[in-house]
């Protein structure tokens, strides 16, 4: 019995969705980064200007 080959389209969309998936992720994980810097730099500000 022949097997069959899975399908290229559906092979593809699943590449995609992951891809997409990835890329969403890292956007997120970019954007908590961001957040998490501007809280970092703030810190230190307040602290400087407390022992200024």
């Amino acid at each position: 019995m022949p097997r069959s080959k899975s399908d290229p389209v559906t092979t593809g969309r699943a590449l995609l969705g992951v891809g997409s998936l990835l890329i969403l992720m890292a956007g997120v994980l970019l954007l908590v980064l961001r957040i998490a810097q501007q809280n970092y730099m703030m810190a230190l500000g307040v602290v400087w200007v407390a022992n200024g």
